[in-house]
């Protein structure tokens, strides 16, 4: 009863009533003011302005109102000390102390079960990570171990397949040399035959024993690349050589067009070099049937540095885009036809490529099927020296017998660079013709 009536004092509201309002806005703030601060001389002075209100201008529906709140609020004067005395009563019985034991024990007990959790969680959570850590560690070191082992193969396979094509090497060197010097004694022509056909399989052989040696050395890192000053000319002596003969006989044209402004004198590796030459072209003579291999040598500016520029160009049978992407790779061919039909282990172009990388160079192919290739390789042969100066050789007139359309082109460019005048002719005829006709014109 007695929250209700302080409930209704709070709430009451008579805005619409003009005399009570004030009246009752002043007797709330009394009731707490008292409930604030409770004394008897208080406690009278509300009572007495209560009892002594006027109400006699009041119209019913503001008396009705008036009287209902001053009997609430004399309710609440009158029992405030019997309602405070009752509370505390309460306050003060055991059950109540228990509920509040109870109730501190179990949020004790919650907050250390809490605590508990969290560190059963953050303990769980630091053995996954230190288990995951030691799990990690463990597959590394295997991983390591796996490495290490599988190099220590790499390396004693390298170091026997060196070996082993030395050891082969050296009796096959002799072997074709014997074979060289009784081709210069007198023979039957089916003995030559026989010796020739040995000569040539004893050579192929050494060919591929040559390339396992130069790749295991690769792999092993045994193979150094030498920096030395040499005469650029003398490689493509060698390079004609050496494929001059294989050329003739399959009636292809061999030429050799070197710009002049390639130095005669260059700083790199030689042997290593010629190698790289003597594979790409010896490839190029071997998949073309008719036509020609032409070697191109000129100067070009890469990185503001000078390169050397090797272009071998060739009429033979081309590659598709698939087996230009499998061209360089180790043991492969472009085709397993080709194996079958010109032979090779498939070496040979990948032991280029390493050269040419462990040379700071670039090797690339541009070619279609059916229509040729055309293999490039640039090299920074630095300390580029004695560029071929043209000695002027005005008034001079040669001339060329050649029936080979691009022969023609490359020497008249070589003649022409000297300022020499050029007539071609392609037969003896016509040749003989041309200087009857200079002849004539001379006298």
């Amino acid at each position: 009863m007695f929250k209700t009536s302080l409930r209704l004092i709070s709430g009451y509201e008579t805005s619409a009533f003009v005399v009570t309002n004030s009246v009752i806005q002043q007797g709330k703030i009394d009731v707490f003011n008292f409930l604030n601060n409770p004394t008897s001389r208080l406690q009278q002075a509300i009572m007495t302005r209560l009892n002594s209100f006027d109400s006699t201008q009041l119209t019913l529906s503001e008396l009705n109102h008036w009287n209902l709140f001053r009997l609430h609020s004399l309710f609440v004067l009158e029992n405030y000390q019997q309602s405070a005395t009752q509370r505390q009563h309460l306050i003060n019985l055991p059950i109540i102390s228990n509920v509040n034991k109870a109730v501190e024990t179990e949020y004790l007990n919650i907050t250390r079960s809490q605590r508990t959790l969290i560190t059963a969680t953050s303990a769980s959570i630091l053995c996954l990570l230190l288990l995951l850590i030691i799990v990690l560690k463990r597959q590394q070191m295997k991983l390591r171990q796996t490495s290490e082992s599988l190099e220590h193969a790499v390396e004693i396979k390298s170091q026997f397949l060196a070996n082993m094509s030395h050891e082969i090497r050296t009796p096959m060197t002799g072997i074709i040399g014997l074979i060289e010097l009784t081709l210069k004694t007198t023979l039957m022509p089916q003995q030559r035959a026989y010796l020739e056909k040995v000569d040539f399989s004893a050579n192929a052989l050494l060919t591929i024993i040559n390339d396992i040696l130069d790749f295991s050395k690769i792999e092993s890192g045994q193979l150094s690349i030498e920096n030395i000053t040499f005469e650029h000319i003398k490689l493509f002596d060698s390079l004609n050589i050496m494929l001059g003969r294989v050329a003739e006989d399959k009636a292809i044209e061999l030429i050799f067009d070197i710009s002049p402004d390639v130095p005669k004198t260059l700083t790199g590796d030689p042997v290593r070099v010629n190698q790289i030459l003597l594979n790409l072209m010896s490839n190029a003579v071997k998949f073309t049937e008719h036509g020609h291999v032409i070697l191109h040598v000129n100067l070009a500016q890469y990185d503001d540095k000078d390169w050397i520029c090797y272009q071998i160009e060739d009429t033979g049978i081309g590659l598709s885009t698939e087996q230009q992407l499998r061209l360089f790779k180790r043991f492969s061919q472009a085709d397993h036809s080709t194996t079958r039909k010109y032979g090779g282990t498939g070496l040979g172009l990948a032991i280029a490529k390493l050269l040419v990388e462990l040379m700071g160079g670039r090797i690339w192919v541009e070619s279609e099927l059916g229509s040729g290739s055309k293999f490039n390789v640039a090299l920074p042969l630095i300390e580029l020296k004695s560029k071929i100066e043209p000695d002027s050789l005005p008034g001079l007139r040669m001339l060329l017998i050649e029936d080979y359309e691009v022969t023609q082109i490359v020497i008249s460019k070589m003649a022409n660079h000297f300022k020499v005048d050029v007539d071609i002719a392609t037969t003896i005829s016509e040749a003989l013709t041309l200087v009857e006709k200079i002849i004539m014109t001379l006298h």
